[in-house]
């Protein structure tokens, strides 16, 4: 199993912290994953405020990254 986090936004990034990471920044380095990825199974992990708002919200963006961010899970 591979997991992409928002933890990139301060290893990659040089963010201080994982709060300005987006669900769209989190598909980004996904799909790299997901293309070099031959057997592992690929988890995206949802950023801050991408799902605490609503359940609507939150189905939002786990739909988003399931289609945009090569995630399986």
């Amino acid at each position: 199993m591979l997991l992409v986090g928002d933890s990139l936004g301060m290893v990659v990034q040089g963010l201080p912290n994982t709060l300005p990471v987006t669900v769209e920044e989190i598909c980004y380095h996904g799909r790299a994953v997901a293309r070099a990825a031959h057997r592992a199974h690929v988890v995206g992990d949802m950023p801050f405020m991408s799902y605490q708002p609503s359940i609507e919200r939150a189905l939002e963006s786990a739909g988003q990254m399931l289609k945009t961010g090569g995630f399986e899970a």
